[in-house]
């Protein structure tokens, strides 16, 4: 494993408590933690997404929150 098992208890705990509040999230520019992010999706039931730029991020995070612009 290649993340310690103490740095993804704490992500997905925090995770956990801003699920409440948040639809989607988006990462820029840190494409070697896909695979965290995408553990972290599994285990919490979150959408959190990433992205190579912003400009796709902003555009997805729009698109999730209903706002065709």
């Amino acid at each position: 494993d290649p993340y310690p098992t103490v740095w993804m208890q704490a992500i997905i705990e925090a995770v956990r408590e801003q699920k409440p509040f948040m639809r989607a999230s988006a990462v820029v520019g840190l494409r070697r933690l896909k695979p965290v992010v995408d553990a972290v999706n599994r285990i919490t039931g979150r959408k959190i997404r990433v992205f190579d730029d912003m400009e796709t991020a902003i555009h997805w995070l729009l698109d999730e929150a209903g706002d065709r612009r």
